[in-house]
């Protein structure tokens, strides 16, 4: 992953430089991804992308096909 870019294509787009500075935070003391689980399976999400876009449970599956985000068990 590019630390300065989002999935989406977009540099990093936070509205304030705090909620960036707390993210960045995030990520590095926890790692880029995040473990999602739904009823249909288990993602590892970038963290960026749930603070920048959230996400739905409904389209985790398409995104993580469309990105190229690790499925897990």
């Amino acid at each position: 992953m590019d630390h300065g870019m989002c999935d989406c294509g977009e540099p990093l787009h936070y509205i304030t430089d705090a909620s960036r500075r707390i993210m960045e935070e995030l990520v590095r003391e926890y790692g880029e991804t995040v473990k999602v689980s739904t009823d249909t399976g288990s993602w590892m999400v970038p963290r960026h992308w749930i603070a920048l876009h959230g996400i739905a449970s409904w389209e985790l599956p398409s995104l993580a096909e469309k990105y190229g985000w690790k499925r897990e068990r």
